[in-house]
């Protein structure tokens, strides 16, 4: 009765949102051109951040300020007024990663996608970060609809009847169907509730391409946050896609090695379906610091005859060296005309109406975020994985797990080890004064700290498990361990189940002491790891006490007391050669 109910909503929303007649109707009578606008992974950044870009005639890269919400949508605004036909799309992942969200759960992000006439949205993982409560305000405030057609939302009563599994739009009286999709990792790398159920991704979308197909729709929008290269799976997998338009990945597309960066395919990349057509694949990067552009022709049987695809980042001001200082005028002036030269590239000035609601949230945001809470004597880099750029890993995640460990202790559990997952620390730390709103970038998330009683053999499996899913499936990266009071040698060239030894655990002298695989020990993670996310499937069999303590809340405390933060002991782990 649950799913009945369910695909009843569906069929409302669906003819509301402009489904066309039934089987056997010609609906696709004429050519159609239009431009596909598109982003995804923007992650509540709503304001630019310097990334080094190199320019012809200049020796050093320039520290280029990337992402704006305010001149996306001026080049928003620019292509409307170019184009009688214009679909923007945005592929997941709208929220989670400032003090924008923390503070106002969504109703920021969704009222600045309005104001650029967002058409339509995938579900992300991140909007599940905080269960139904991440996404719900979010689609409270939103004016475009959230699609995924491999979510059953049946049996939620928050969301069933509001997730759509595609939608379809009319351009020049030709409609096109945009079919959601999302990762069917989403309990895995995100806290959705226990009421959702996941749908395999490439069977759901030829489902929906055959029911969409029967009705003679022939233009077929896949809108994906599964990643790139599972959409490049997906596009030789099924029949009857046009383009897929994918997030998760933070994948960079194009052509962008003179500016230093390295993408990683063509944009579109195209991909032959079964059938023998062509699937355009598309990726727009992340955190606003690029607009997806793709102009497709189709006939009136509804195929690509013609497309230009020109993704373009999104630069600001001011320009500033790598010590936060202004370039000299000479240098202003070649950069400026780089980026005027530069196709893939624009300065726009920001969009007046969007930048009054983002400039009505920056002030508050900013009386918090601007509180200083302590100082960083040197940069602290962070890394998901070591590598011979940085062998001994991330700078910042053992002082992150120091904090976890710090904050249960002081609050009476006796906690001997703390495990803190790379991915959940989102950025390092430069050096000089650390705020608040550092703070908050650097752990977005706000998970609750879980104890467990763990062997010592548990907590090797857990280890060991964590690099499989590295190294083995080529998985979960954000999932490389970093710890306090644990250490442990790592080998990534040993076989599966073998690259973890040497463990130690630190008593409270300070004193190592091998770890014993009989012992047990009281273990604290975040409440992402507790629930088995990133590959930390042992959790799945323990029961674990959430003590209700925040990490962001944790670190806060921690650097406060501290002031000043310096490199850790390298002791969290070694690598063998």
């Amino acid at each position: 009765m649950k799913h009945g109910i369910y695909y009843f909503h569906m069929l409302l929303l669906l003819i509301l949102t402009g489904t066309p007649g039934g089987a056997g109707s010609a609906v696709q009578s004429k050519p159609v051109s239009f431009v596909l606008l598109h982003v995804n992974d923007t992650h509540s950044q709503f304001t630019p951040r310097p990334y080094a870009l190199q320019f012809p005639g200049l020796g050093n890269p320039v520290p280029v300020p990337l992402g704006s919400v305010s001149k996306m949508a001026a080049l928003v605004r620019q292509t409307r007024e170019q184009s009688p036909h214009v679909l923007f799309l945005h592929a997941g992942d709208m929220v989670q990663g400032s003090l924008y969200y923390t503070l106002f759960h969504g109703q920021a992000e969704a009222r600045v996608f309005n104001a650029m006439g967002l058409d339509v949205m995938a579900a992300g993982n991140h909007e599940f970060d905080r269960g139904t409560g991440g996404i719900l305000p979010l689609m409270d405030h939103a004016q475009f609809p959230v699609v995924s057609a491999n979510m059953d939302v049946s049996d939620d009563p928050n969301l069933a009847g509001r997730i759509a599994p595609y939608v379809i739009k009319q351009v020049d009286g030709v409609p096109v169907a945009v079919i959601g999709l999302l990762t069917r990792d989403l309990a895995r790398i995100s806290s959705p509730p226990d009421t959702l159920r996941m749908r395999p991704v490439i069977q759901t979308a030829q489902e929906a391409i055959n029911r969409l197909t029967a009705q003679d729709i022939r233009i077929i929008i896949l809108l994906t946050h599964i990643g790139y290269e599972q959409d490049r799976l997906l596009a030789c997998s099924v029949t009857g896609a046009d383009i897929i338009v994918g997030g998760h990945s933070h994948t960079l597309l194009g052509n962008f090695q003179d500016l230093g960066l390295t993408p990683e395919g063509p944009y579109p990349t195209v991909v032959t379906a079964p059938d023998g057509t062509d699937v355009l694949v598309v990726h727009a990067w992340k955190h606003t610091r690029l607009l997806g552009r793709l102009s497709v022709d189709f006939d009136a049987a509804g195929r690509i005859i013609s497309h230009q695809g020109t993704p373009c980042l999104i630069a600001g001001t001011p320009l500033l060296d790598k010590e936060d200082q202004p370039l000299d005028p000479r240098t202003q002036e070649q950069v400026r005309l780089a980026i005027d030269r530069d196709t893939g590239m624009a300065l726009p000035e920001a969009d007046p109406a969007v930048a009054a609601i983002a400039e009505a949230y920056a002030i508050k945001v900013a009386e918090l975020g601007s509180t200083i809470v302590g100082r960083a004597e040197q940069p602290l880099p962070h890394i998901r994985v070591p590598d011979p750029t940085m062998p001994q890993g991330s700078a910042i995640a053992p002082l992150v797990a120091e904090s976890l460990k710090r904050k249960v202790k002081r609050n009476g559990f006796d906690v001997d080890i703390a495990i803190q997952n790379a991915g959940g620390v989102r950025t390092g730390i430069r050096a000089g004064e650390i705020t608040i709103e550092t703070i908050y970038n650097l752990l977005p998330f706000e998970n609750t700290l879980v104890i467990f009683q763990m062997t010592g053999q548990q907590i090797t499996t857990l280890l060991e498990d964590a690099l499989s899913s590295i190294i083995d499936e080529q998985r979960f990266f954000g999932g490389f361990p970093y710890s306090s009071g644990l250490r442990f040698r790592v080998d990534p060239g040993a076989g599966k189940g073998n690259r973890v030894s040497g463990g130690e655990v630190m008593d409270g002298s300070g004193a190592w002491h091998p770890l014993n695989r009989h012992a047990t020990y009281r273990v604290v993670v975040n409440s992402f790891l507790a629930g088995g996310g990133d590959g930390y499937t042992v959790f799945a069999g323990l029961k674990g006490h959430d003590t209700g303590f925040v990490d962001t809340q944790a670190f806060l405390e921690y650097v406060s007391a501290e002031k000043t933060l310096s490199p850790p002991a390298r002791h969290s782990f070694f690598q063998t050669p």
